[in-house]
């Protein structure tokens, strides 16, 4: 395998395109296309028909013209070049200026949307960080195409985990539906036992409490619209029971949904994703420092990746990045991190959280945190205030 340093020059997920075309052109570079809806795609002067799950690696020197049967047409794509990435395409058996079809496409959105925010926010070695998640991107596509065909030809087998991602995109698009395990297996026709087992091995959580923290997802962005009754809110989240709901609610919210939709208020730290995710961008700029956190064998969590100025600390990058990140606040402020750690990790955003963090000098400042979590990584910002 050669050796490979792959740049993405743009990406984006879920994009709504109305012009034919209108990514960035590098000559020599190469674009992926994920295909969302039905486009009509023109290579080299033929005509193609591309269906939702296709997908395309075109090089810039070929002429192409895509056409939304509705005008507009949907798509994940990538547009990216790199020293030795020709080779490394063609090593892995992708077909380049043509269609194809890998037996499964549901790593694609996530790894294109931590491709994508490392390329825009540019911390600690984000290139090196952009340029993985790009090959494994390739390979993975190259594993399911290759599967997908023997599977075409009578030869070998999809492995089943390639159906639990779209169970899981059909039971979560349909929390109303009071779901069970064996309801979800028979959507892929696996046995309940079997189903539990490879559906935890492949997201690390069980079917049941990944349907659970989707609720209740769901319930506290349903909690900013004040104007609904936190019953109704735990209906349209799938809860049955409301009793129930609070219980499961604040177990792994650490509060429960009367309190939360207090804190939903203008000067609350606590937000959903949707509320907030157009501005994050503009909260890592103007921060004093920023990073991404990540968990060890231990799932003790560190900071992994840090920039900007944290002088007024006296921490040193090494120090910032070998001490675990809960040693770095005043015990006071436990219960505040573990509803923070909740709130992060069932798509929440903790904006502008007032902690009292730990300086080097052995004082203490007022720091105030944002945090949010996207394609499975945890990324802060900080600003730091007065010393107390």
């Amino acid at each position: 395998m050669h050796s490979v340093h792959a740049q993405v020059i743009a990406c984006a997920t879920s994009d709504s395109s109305i012009v034919t075309h209108s990514r960035p052109k590098k000559y020599g570079a190469f674009s992926f296309t994920h295909f969302l809806s039905n486009v009509s795609v023109e290579l080299n002067g033929k005509q193609y028909k591309a269906y939702p799950g296709d997908c395309l690696i075109h090089a810039s020197n070929h002429p192409q013209v895509f056409h939304g049967e509705d005008s507009a047409w949907d798509s994940d794509w990538c547009v990216f070049d790199g020293s030795g990435i020709h080779f490394f395409i063609k090593e892995l058996g992708l077909p380049i200026n043509q269609l194809f079809r890998p037996a499964s496409t549901h790593f694609v959105p996530p790894l294109l949307e931590r491709i994508t925010l490392e390329h825009e926010r540019k911390a600690n070695r984000w290139n090196l960080v952009v340029s993985l998640g790009l090959q494994e991107l390739l390979i993975k596509l190259s594993r399911h195409w290759v599967n997908g065909r023997a599977k075409g030809h009578g030869h070998g087998t999809i492995d089943p985990l390639e159906k639990l991602q779209e169970v899981r995109t059909i039971v979560h698009d349909q929390l109303e539906i009071q779901w069970s395990v064996a309801d979800m297996a028979k959507l892929c026709n696996l046995s309940t036992s079997r189903f539990a087992f490879l559906y935890k091995k492949c997201f690390e959580v069980s079917p049941m409490e990944d349907l659970i923290r989707k609720r209740i997802r769901q319930a506290t962005i349903l909690l900013s619209d004040t104007s609904k009754n936190i019953s109704v809110i735990a209906e349209e989240s799938g809860f049955e029971d409301l009793q129930y709901f609070y219980r499961a609610f604040r177990k792994r919210i650490g509060t429960t949904p009367r309190s939360l939709r207090k804190r939903n208020s203008s000067s609350s730290p606590w937000r959903s994703y949707e509320e907030e995710r157009g501005k994050l961008e503009s909260i890592w700029a103007s921060s004093d420092f920023h990073g991404m956190i990540g968990m060890n064998d231990e799932q003790v969590p560190f900071i992994q990746a840090i920039s900007g100025n944290w002088s007024k600390l006296g921490w040193g990058r090494k120090e910032l990045t070998s001490i675990p990140f809960f040693d770095f606040f005043h015990d006071s402020e436990k219960h505040l991190l573990e509803k923070a750690y909740q709130t992060i990790s069932t798509g929440g955003i903790v904006r502008d959280l007032q902690l009292v963090t730990l300086c080097n000098s052995g004082l203490h400042r007022m720091v105030a945190w944002t945090g949010a979590e996207t394609g499975g990584c945890f990324y802060f910002s900080a600003n730091i205030g007065k010393q107390v």
